[in-house]
C-alpha cells in the first residue's frame, strides 16, 4: 500500500449515487447498535464501499463531520480488513448521541455489527432479509 492509499480516504471506497444508497437500505442486511444502525449488501465489486448518511438532529455541522470522519477512518484502516471477500457496500447512518460518543465507542459498535453479520453467514447478494408487507 502506497502513502498516497494509506492517507486518504480514497473516493472508489465511497457510496456516491443516491441508487446506490437506496440498494443498500432496500436489499441489505440491517443491524442496529446504539449509536448506529449498519446496513451490508454483499457485491461484485473489487473492494467494499462505504456510505455514510448523518441527520441534522445529530448536533451541528461540526459534530456531523467529526462523527463521518470517524467512521471513514475506522473504515479505512480497519473495516477493509475485517470483510475480506466478497466485497460489500456499508451504508452507516447514525442515531442520536452519535456526537457525543467517543471515538472508541462507534469504531466497537460498528465492528460489532459487522462481526454479527459476517458469523450470520452474509446473506447473498439481493437476499432482502424484512418481508414484504
Amino acid at each position: 500500500m502506497n502513502r498516497q492509499e494509506s492517507q486518504h480516504f480514497l473516493r472508489s471506497f465511497r457510496l456516491l449515487r443516491g441508487r446506490d444508497f437506496r440498494r443498500v437500505l432496500t436489499e441489505g442486511h440491517r443491524q442496529g447498535t446504539a449509536h448506529l444502525v449498519v446496513h451490508l449488501l454483499v457485491q461484485d465489486l473489487p473492494h467494499s464501499r462505504l456510505g455514510v448518511t448523518l441527520p441534522r438532529r445529530i448536533g451541528s455541522a461540526v459534530a456531523r463531520n467529526r462523527v463521518r470522519r470517524h467512521l471513514r477512518e475506522l473504515f479505512r484502516r480497519q473495516l477493509r480488513v475485517v470483510l475480506g471477500a466478497p466485497c460489500a457496500d456499508i451504508v452507516v447512518r447514525a442515531e442520536s448521541g452519535a456526537a457525543s460518543a467517543s471515538q472508541a465507542v462507534l469504531a466497537a459498535e460498528l465492528l460489532h455489527a459487522v462481526d454479527t453479520w459476517l458469523r450470520r453467514g452474509r446473506p447473498v447478494r439481493g437476499q432482502r432479509r424484512r418481508s414484504e408487507g
